[in-house]
């Protein structure tokens, strides 16, 4: 993830029902960048 002074990361499940988490998150940062990672980090994708 991109780096920044300042810049704090945070993430949520996507499709979290109960039980196993799985591999799907959305990481979001408090400057406004957001990413999702369908594969538990391994790649990711600009969502904006």
């Amino acid at each position: 993830m991109p780096d920044a002074p300042g810049r704090v990361w945070r993430e949520a499940d996507i499709n979290y029902t109960s039980g196993f988490r799985g591999d799907e998150r959305i990481l979001y940062s408090n400057d406004g960048l957001i990413y999702k990672t369908s594969d538990h980090y391994k790649t990711f994708t600009q969502i904006k």
